[in-house]
């Protein structure tokens, strides 16, 4: 009897989900990634990239995440990195609400969350950009990145390169136990 109401919740769960992804894609008109909250290897190797950069990085830096999701790598860098401003990016109600939650539990004000497309923010500002695009993005945002970010910036993306910046660093991870690669971007000397 449990199990059967536990495989009940879990179908029912499933397949609220999967609505909630089909709307957003229709919703995002396939620009957006879904909301998957960043976990396992690439996360790890993704906040450690980022934390050597920022150990780098003058008191007071600002750092952003576009498409920061439920504030799965925000958070442990802003506890890491008090010193420093930290913006989060995110379209998306849901994912927006969590990281909000999460932010205010952790009572950090060196986080502040925007609920709206980060391809309407100048990215001129800020030090170190942190993204994981999909597809239907990657060449735009590949293009504003390179038009806007300043020369001392850095953008580390997950899985998806971009042609319009300098690539420095390339590390292999494994997300969902497939290989994959992180990238680490400068500004293209060709502007």
């Amino acid at each position: 009897m449990l199990l059967s109401i536990f495989a009940l919740f879990f179908s029912f769960f499933a397949c609220s989900f999967e609505i909630y992804l089909l709307c957003n894609l229709i919703r995002s008109k396939g620009k957006f990634p879904p909301f998957i909250s960043s976990f396992g290897q690439s996360k790890a190797d993704t906040l450690y990239l980022a934390a050597q950069i920022i150990k780098q990085l003058p008191p007071n830096s600002l750092i952003a995440d576009l498409g920061c999701g439920s504030a799965q790598l925000l958070l442990p860098l802003a506890k890491a990195f008090p010193q420093h401003r930290f913006h989060g990016f995110e379209w998306d109600i849901f994912p927006f609400w969590l990281a909000k939650s999460k932010i205010h539990r952790h009572h950090l004000s060196n986080i502040t969350l925007f609920k709206t497309n980060f391809m309407n923010v100048d990215f001129s500002p800020y030090q170190l950009l942190l993204c994981y695009t999909g597809n239907g993005l990657q060449e735009e945002l590949g293009l504003k990145l390179a038009q806007e970010i300043s020369p001392d910036c850095f953008v580390i993306s997950e899985i998806f390169s971009f042609n319009h910046l300098h690539l420095t660093e390339q590390h292999s991870t494994t997300l969902f136990g497939v290989s994959t690669q992180i990238f680490v971007y400068r500004q293209s000397s060709k502007k």
